[in-house]
């Protein structure tokens, strides 16, 4: 390394690294574009090595940089600065990775800058070794797409709530439902439930045992094949009924299925659709929440360039953000103050002996090195827009608080939720009332297609369960000779191998004479020259999505007695409010019957449309109707009045 005059002054301790100081969970405002790591300080030379070192601060020793000839260097926690990959360019090739090498002892500054995330921001007196990407949030949300990235079983949903019955007997029968026989909105949405391309798989058929998890084996991996264009666009979606058969619990107290009868022998080749479901923390309903972007200086509240920041501030033994914070307000008597965040962040700097620079410069600096800006926080002679000197000013992450913004991210996450709740209500009554069950019958292939009575069984379970429904306990006679001694051999395994595994304690084993039958909704997609694919992660699972909807009756509105009755106060009842989100009408008056029943005075309802703002010209008809039914049964004759409140939340 070449000789020259000049002082290094490093963190003292890399303990000062904070990561609760920098990230705040997945969709963070980070001053850096990497968590922080706590690195050992490096040795005064790093001897040559074969690996580039983890982090910029351990190459710093060999950085080739002369501060005598190319001016003062800075550096904010360079030990967070790990190999980081440039932002992607639209049509560009993904950029390698290059380690920096040493090079008669000494490494490039352009080597490190590139390889480990850095930007060279040349500043009058100084250089900063600035983070070259930052995280920001979007807080100009707009408004929110709610079919954007929706589940597969949402978008089912859509397409079943559309359906007229002459729709739904194709549907439910042989051939299916195609893009065909569909209009033009509901295409859209049958085009969007297909993967593209469409990729399928071939795998076989385990045992129950395996199937269960008790037992692990090798498999060979299942053979992917990719449809064609012209299979995919003659794609054909039906709905069945297929019967689940689970082997229950020998202990009679347990009321758990605990192991799983296959249906097809072992090793029956088996279709599937093959996707990969990628979620994008960064966005919600289609909004871009968090972006990593370019670094650029925040236009903040303070002018760099004022005169009342030319004093000097020297830099030697300053180990924190805080420290150089500290120096600029007592040299400039300017109440200058940081984030406690970001005080405590190390600084490297390297620079001759007795290196003064101006206050300015030096806060524009810190500006670049933590991704921040200067917030004018009180007092002087106005609010800081001006951007002079005078007043109380903090380098902070950005002008407005982080808390702040994040409030609002999810104040408009939770509208768009309300929204989008309602609407699956909606929708979920519509395909009760249309009663599509009663087309729909067992597959042609089902092993096993319960009674008459056993139906109605299983249909009263679901129909009586608001949760998952276990099934109807049946003898193992029930079933065909073929599944009855697939279900023996499943148990006898599952119970050889829970007894093995149990270690002296009482094995949890299953029953070997009892099964328990289920009935769910499938769907399969027949594709040209290939034949049927089960559909089974897009299913709609159990019967109780399309019976009608229990009624359950407010207690206090149906003058049933309750276990414990809270006596409002009178405060309370001369303004007590009940704001709700009301799916429909009967949802509004049921409100308005049970605030009158608890002597409440108001009822607000929001809108579950997206159009809430009564400026707008056309309003929701739907929510005039809900709002029409709510003051309707607020104004019964011989009744306590309510007063209805439309609550606007413009998304």
């Amino acid at each position: 390394m070449r000789k020259h005059a000049h002082v290094l002054f490093a963190a003292r301790a890399a303990s000062l690294l904070c990561a609760g100081a920098l990230s705040a969970g997945p969709l963070s405002v980070s001053v850096l574009a990497q968590t922080p790591q706590e690195a050992a300080a490096a040795p005064a030379v790093a001897a040559p090595t074969a690996t580039a070192p983890k982090n910029l601060f351990e190459a710093l020793p060999n950085l080739r940089w002369d501060p005598a000839e190319r001016g003062p260097l800075l550096i904010v926690v360079p030990q967070a600065a790990t190999p980081t990959k440039p932002l992607p360019v639209k049509g560009a090739p993904p950029v390698t990775l290059q380690p920096p090498v040493l090079q008669a002892g000494e490494y490039r500054t352009s080597d490190l800058l590139d390889y480990y995330g850095r930007r060279m921001v040349r500043l009058r007196g100084v250089t900063v070794f600035a983070p070259a990407q930052m995280v920001v949030l979007n807080t100009n949300l707009g408004k929110p797409d709610l079919l954007y990235k929706m589940s597969i079983q949402d978008k089912i949903q859509v397409l079943q709530s559309t359906l007229t019955p002459a729709q739904w007997r194709l549907f439910s029968s042989p051939n299916g439902i195609g893009i065909g026989d569909l209009d033009r909105e509901q295409r859209d949405v049958f085009e969007s439930l297909l993967p593209n391309p469409f990729v399928y798989r071939v795998q076989q058929t385990v045992s129950g045992l395996e199937e269960m998890g008790d037992v692990k084996v090798k498999r060979e991996p299942p053979a992917k094949i990719t449809a064609t264009d012209a299979q995919r666009s003659g794609i054909r979606l039906k709905i069945h009924r297929e019967t689940t058969l689970f082997l229950p619990s020998k202990d009679p107290s347990s009321p758990f299925n605990i192991g799983y009868v296959p249906k097809d022998a072992i090793g029956t080749p088996v279709l599937a659709v093959d996707e990969t479901f990628q979620r994008d923390r960064r966005t919600a309903y289609g909004v871009l929440l968090s972006d990593t972007v370019p670094s650029y200086l925040k236009r903040g509240q303070i002018d760099f360039d004022a005169a009342s920041l030319n004093a000097p501030v020297g830099l030697a033994d300053a180990e924190t953000v805080g420290d150089l914070i500290d120096r600029i307000r007592i040299a400039t008597r300017i109440e200058i103050y940081v984030d406690l965040r970001l005080a405590r962040l190390p600084v490297y700097i390297r620079a001759s002996p007795g290196t003064q620079l101006r206050a300015g410069e030096l806060l524009k600096s810190l500006c670049w090195g933590v991704t921040g800006v200067m917030r004018y926080v009180s007092g002087g002679d106005g609010n800081g827009a001006g951007g002079g000197t005078s007043g109380a000013f903090i380098l902070t992450d950005d002008l407005e608080g982080l808390g702040t913004r994040w409030g609002r991210i999810t104040e408009w996450s939770q509208g768009a939720s309300d929204v989008e709740y309602a609407a699956k209500r909606r929708r979920d009554r519509v395909i009760r009332r249309q009663k599509a069950l009663e087309l729909i019958g067992f597959a042609p292939d089902e092993p096993f297609k319960p009674t008459p009575e056993q139906t109605q069984q299983i249909e009263k379970g679901w129909s009586n369960s608001r949760t998952r429904f276990l099934g109807v306990p049946y003898p193992l006679s029930v079933l065909p000779a073929d599944l009855q001694e697939r279900a023996r051999q499943s148990a006898q395994e599952t119970n050889a191998a829970r007894a093995k595994a149990a270690s002296g304690t009482e094995p949890r084993l299953v029953s070997e004479d009892t099964v328990t039958v289920s009935v769910r909704l499938g769907m399969r997609l027949e594709v040209p020259g290939v034949g049927s694919i089960p559909f089974s992660m897009y299913s709609y699972g159990g019967l109780d999505s399309f019976l009608p909807e229990p009624e359950y009756a407010d207690p206090l509105v149906a003058g049933q007695p309750m276990a414990k009755v809270i006596t409002l106060s009178t405060s309370l009842k001369a303004g007590g409010v009940l704001s709700i989100t009301a799916a429909d009408e009967e949802e509004a008056r049921t409100a308005v019957r049970a605030a009158r029943a608890r002597g409440l005075r108001q009822v607000w309802i929001a809108s579950p449309s997206e159009r809430e703002d009564p400026s707008v010209e056309q309003p929701d008809i739907e929510f005039q109707r809900i709002l029409s039914a709510a003051v309707a049964e607020a104004r019964q004759p011989g009744l306590k009045p309510l007063d209805i409140v439309a609550v606007a939340r413009v998304l």
